[in-house]
């Protein structure tokens, strides 16, 4: 009995050293195929790695427009310039009516709303490494010109020439004409060390990188602006003849501005990518999403020259009583430079297409600069610099 029963514990023990044997050599294969397909893969895996794309990017307004009180009001008609004794009986005929926007020259300076530009970026893994290093640039620009103007309805009224029993028409008119011009560029470098931290599966890659990030931001503007938004005619007698004499105001504004801002400190990336459809031996989707964030340390700088000069003019029909009076003149320079430290945020989402060593990338980015640029005319005043918009990339993969 005792032998059946050291018999069974013997096969009991047998079968559990085959399972062990077994289970092991299955773990060791595991591992060896694993290791094998892992260094198949390093081996596959380009060591450089070439990005070209472009973007078009809605970026805010870096500026405040130029202002001046004839858009906001009307000053009224000083008193008749003559003495009535040469003009005796004038009778004021109704001014030029009708729609006028006295704030136009305010909308002519509108930017552009998108930027244009393009991106580089080169990156370097060593074939027995998880680190990453990359330097890249992205620039964008935005050049535009705009013209406005505006004129009402001509308001005609008859007077008496020379000749009796005969008549004339004059027109009146208010009107304005803006001109401005504006350009826009940014610069953005990034210089970034990261290694994947092995966050995901199925081929999914996470890196978290750190660096120096450096941001240029300007603008330019020019304004001309030229406007007569007040004018009244008057029918008067001298002698025997009715003649007329008109009376108006008109404005010329000159402005420009150079602004900028060049600043650099560090900064840290999260990227990540994570496999839809396909495999690494065939065409791959994946999506593609990254976050980032800095703190830049600079100075803004601003250049501002703005001259309005406003005039009440008298002129009598055939030429005579010409003048001019200044009633208003205003000019304004300055210039402006402040230290500052900008934090900065932004990210992406978007989908790419990889066949070997080939990628082709879709998304939309933004990035937020939080009170980079001075805005202000006559006096400081700051705003955030942002841009976000679609973009595109073109990957190659050399080396491997």
């Amino acid at each position: 009995m005792s032998e059946l029963i050291k018999s069974q514990q013997n096969a009991a023990n047998a079968r559990r050293d085959l399972l062990a044997g077994v289970c092991a050599f299955a773990l060791l294969t595991t591992i060896a195929l694993g290791d094998t397909a892992q260094a198949r893969e390093d081996e596959s895996r380009p060591t450089v790695w070439i990005e070209l794309g472009g973007q078009l990017e809605r970026a805010s307004k870096a500026q405040d427009s130029f202002s001046a009180p004839f858009m906001f009001e009307q000053r009224p008609l000083g008193p008749f310039p003559f003495p009535t004794v040469y003009f005796p009986g004038k009778v004021p005929f109704p001014g030029p009516d009708g729609a006028f926007d006295r704030a136009l020259p305010l909308s002519a300076q509108t930017p552009p709303k998108y930027n244009v530009g393009g991106e580089g970026k080169v990156s370097f893994q060593s074939e027995d490494s998880n680190w990453v290093f990359s330097a890249s640039v992205r620039y964008g620009r935005a050049n535009g010109d705009k013209q406005e103007r505006q004129q009402t309805v001509r308001a005609q009224f008859a007077f008496l020439t020379i000749y009796p029993d005969r008549f004339t028409d004059r027109n009146t008119v208010r009107f304005s004409d803006t001109t401005a011009e504006y350009e826009q560029s940014h610069t953005i470098v990034d210089f970034q060390a990261g290694v994947d931290v092995g966050l995901g599966a199925g081929g999914s890659t996470s890196t978290i990188s750190g660096g120096v990030r450096f941001a240029q931001f300007s603008s330019k503007s020019n304004l001309a602006a030229y406007a007569l938004p007040n004018m009244q005619a008057y029918n008067y007698k001298i002698f025997i003849l009715n003649r007329y004499i008109t009376r108006f105001q008109t404005y010329v504004m000159d402005a420009r501005s150079e602004r900028n801002f060049h600043g650099v400190g560090p900064s840290i990336s999260w990227n990540a990518s994570t496999p839809l459809l396909g495999g690494p031996d065939t065409a791959q989707i994946n999506l593609d999403w990254g976050l980032n964030a800095a703190v830049l340390f600079g100075r803004q700088k601003v250049t501002v020259e703005q001259t309005v000069t406003g005039y009440e003019r008298y002129q009598e029909a055939a030429g005579f009583y010409p003048q001019r009076a200044v009633m208003y003149a205003d000019h304004l320079a300055d210039r402006r430079s402040k230290s500052v430290t900008v934090p900065n945020l932004g990210g992406f989402a978007g989908l790419s297409f990889r066949y070997a060593n080939v990628k082709v990338s879709f998304g939309y980015r933004a990035d937020f600069f939080f009170g980079a640029m001075d805005a202000g005319i006559a006096a400081r005043r700051t705003v955030d610099q942002s841009f976000h918009g679609p973009f595109a990339k073109l990957s190659i993969g050399l080396g491997g």
